[in-house]
């Protein structure tokens, strides 16, 4: 899951926890860093007997349904050698039966159309995420007909839809490089991890943390939606962002990530009414315009560091809109 952005908008209350650099093969530069630092501490992950963690591994599909039951501190209570969970595929005795009967009993895994469960293969990022919801008994029927995103690998009619459109709202997935979520992507040890490091934080922190995840998703989204001239969409994007920002102001006003993610938004907000200013022939409005967006990106970096990545962006495309312009 290797992000554009990393999760900026983010009140780290696991950084007691985690303190020093566990595994070798993860430095801190790594984008799942934290996630695994939290993990490990947490009892959900643990590495290898040579000490590394093995980030890059893949992981199988009864793997990340222990790490999601673990994660969600689900007692999985042991069962006979001679337990059988009703799929042709899964041997008696294996380490795995007693988490593949839990999953079947609280309906977080069916299995597949021929009788199988397929406890070996690599673990997808829809599956992953439903199993995941599942367990944490996120219920996301009301987001099926959610539309609108600007990711064109996502199928709205297909059955994962709601599970991934609660993601993107969230910020628990995000787009790679060339703005696409790759639902069927297969998911790595520092993938799983990063999955459920996200939803974890949202459950821990509460509403603080949802609204400041969903406004950095709206952030990412403007990004994607400037990149594909929908210069409109990408200002409805801002304006929700502003919104939540504020929203968060009104729960907790003191601490610097808040007031720099609004700043942020603001920034952003300024970036999008450029790019329409421009494409409407209003090169001065939007040399102005786009003067703004630096000055308060500016001031959100000078609130919390943390912010400096989002805010580069702002800053190039900015002056971009500026050279532009004056050309």
């Amino acid at each position: 899951m290797k992000r554009t952005l990393t999760t900026l908008f983010t009140l780290l209350i696991f950084a007691s926890i985690a303190k020093a650099k566990t595994f070798p093969d993860v430095p801190e530069s790594h984008f799942a860093y934290p996630a695994i630092e939290t993990l490990y501490s947490l009892k959900v992950l643990k590495g290898y007997e040579d000490g590394t963690f093995k980030p890059d591994k893949s992981v199988t599909r009864v793997e990340a349904l222990k790490i999601i039951m673990e994660s969600a501190k689900l007692a999985v209570p042991e069962v006979s050698e001679n337990e059988t969970v009703g799929f042709s595929d899964i041997d008696k005795g294996q380490w795995y039966v007693r988490y593949i009967k839990k999953g079947k009993d609280l309906n977080i895994i069916k299995g597949n159309s021929d009788g199988t469960f397929a406890p070996q293969r690599q673990v997808n990022k829809v599956e992953l995420l439903k199993m995941l919801f599942l367990t944490n008994k996120i219920d996301v029927s009301g987001y099926k007909n959610d539309q609108g995103y600007p990711y064109l690998d996502i199928d709205t009619s297909a059955w994962y839809y709601p599970y991934i459109s609660y993601a993107i709202k969230y910020n628990i997935v995000s787009p790679n490089e060339k703005t696409n979520i790759e639902p069927a992507k297969m998911l790595t040890r520092a993938d799983v991890a990063e999955t459920v490091y996200r939803l974890l934080l949202i459950s821990k922190i509460g509403d603080l943390q949802s609204v400041l995840s969903q406004s950095e998703s709206l952030l990412v989204q403007a990004l994607a939606n400037i990149e594909k001239q929908r210069f409109d969409k990408a200002k409805e994007n801002t304006k929700d962002a502003v919104n939540l920002t504020e929203k968060a102001k009104n729960i907790a006003s003191e601490k610097p990530i808040v007031l720099a993610a609004n700043k942020v938004a603001l920034s952003m907000d300024k970036l999008a009414q450029a790019y329409i200013s421009l494409s409407n022939g209003k090169k001065e409005v939007a040399i102005t315009q786009s003067e703004e967006a630096i000055k308060i990106g500016n001031e959100a970096k000078s609130i919390n560091q943390g912010v400096e990545p989002l805010i580069e962006k702002i800053k190039i495309k900015a002056q971009g809109i500026i050279n532009h312009a004056k050309n």
